[in-house]
């Protein structure tokens, strides 16, 4: 009885009318308890218990902020991205006046020359200078990621030996920077299959036919789209055509030939139309007109009018270079050579009025009649 009025004390709304809880009751009333503190700790309330209206509309700029920094940042890379386009397409000059240069068994010939040698320098200490920049570049964008261990290396400079030969001095210091770049790719190469792979994978998740060309169905099988990655694609690709990309590269696909070989005009016509295998040669037009096509479709302004009559221009060149079929056969007189006319649209060619019921007469007095004459 003591204890049932300290309870009906504690509680303040007790009355003698109320029947004491069973012992029954309580542990039923416990669990419940237990699964509503349990239901609002997870977020499995009720529909009808929404956010405070402050909340959601914090919720909600914090939202906008975020989709905005991502729409800056996505706008920086793009024009990044044509920047890089841009510094491309310049080089491409420079990559088509490197292959004329002369071969070193004619190279005295025009080194020799005191004009000569100082473009050879100045262009050796520019190129340099650019290289040790992009270097430096390259290591900086690259020891931001963690996962890339960058192999260190000693800056190279042409004035480190007093008086050297130039040539050969730049012939040494591009064997350095050529085994640093070397370095530098084996750092990074995992991490960059890695990458290829994981966007690979995200990308065919959402669009499976990204990955098939327009043109051709050499990423095709059995009619079918490839479930491979893009990293194994290309190492398939280069396994079997890699000899014969290679050999595209060593290809001159321009109408340019080397200094001292000749003028174009003394090439024979069927040697001309036949694309001869040059190891010293590297022309990557196919590539560069793909970057152009690209720049072409991605601004879609008067400024890519230039680029694309750039390249229907050298589209015409590479189709006049082909080596047309000629019928050997067709010679004195043996073959009746002709060209087939295009036909003509609405044309009849007059046909006289033969035995008409009209005569000339007639018709001369019909018209005098109509022109009043």
């Amino acid at each position: 009885m003591h204890e049932a009025g300290h309870l009906q004390d504690e509680s303040g709304s007790g009355s003698e009318d109320e029947m004491p809880q069973s012992p029954m009751e309580a542990p039923q009333n416990d669990a419940a308890t237990s699964l509503s503190s349990h239901i609002d700790r997870v977020g499995l309330a009720p529909a009808d218990s929404s956010p405070p209206e402050g909340d959601f509309a914090s919720n909600l700029r914090a939202s906008h902020e975020a989709d905005k920094r991502k729409g800056k940042a996505v706008s920086r890379q793009i024009a990044l991205w044509d920047t890089l386009l841009d510094a491309r397409i310049q080089l491409q000059k420079a990559m088509i006046a490197a292959n004329r240069f002369p071969l070193s068994d004619k190279t005295a010939r025009y080194s020799s020359h005191p004009m000569a040698c100082e473009a050879l320098e100045n262009l050796q200490h520019v190129a340099v200078s650019l290289t040790e920049e992009l270097f430096i570049l390259q290591g900086d964008l690259l020891r931001i990621n963690e996962a890339i261990e960058v192999p260190p290396r000693k800056r190279q400079r042409l004035n480190a030996a007093p008086d050297p030969d130039p040539v050969d001095l730049y012939r040494a210091i591009m064997q350095e920077l050529s085994a640093s770049a070397s370095a530098l790719e084996t750092a990074y190469h995992p991490w960059l299959v890695d990458t290829l792979s994981k966007w690979s994978a995200k990308v065919q998740a959402v669009a499976p036919n990204v990955l098939l060309p327009e043109n051709r169905g050499s990423f095709m099988r059995n009619g079918k789209p490839s479930q491979m990655g893009v990293v194994i694609l290309i190492d398939n690709v280069l396994r079997s055509d890699g000899a014969r990309l290679l050999d595209r590269t060593r290809k001159r696909k321009d109408k340019h030939t080397r200094m001292g070989h000749g003028s174009p005009a003394l090439i024979d016509e069927e040697a001309a139309g036949e694309e001869q295998v040059d190891v010293d040669v590297f022309d990557d037009t196919d590539y560069y007109q793909q970057l152009l096509r690209d720049v072409i479709a991605g601004r879609g302004n008067s400024d890519g009018h230039a680029g694309e009559a750039q390249w229907s221009i050298q589209q015409r060149e590479r189709k006049a270079k082909r080596k047309k079929t000629v019928d050997t056969k067709a010679s004195k007189g043996r073959k009746l050579r002709y060209e087939v006319h295009a036909k003509l649209q609405n044309f009849m060619v007059p046909v006289p009025i033969v035995g008409g019921e009209w005569h000339e007469e007639q018709i001369d007095g019909l018209f005098s009649s109509l022109l009043q004459t």
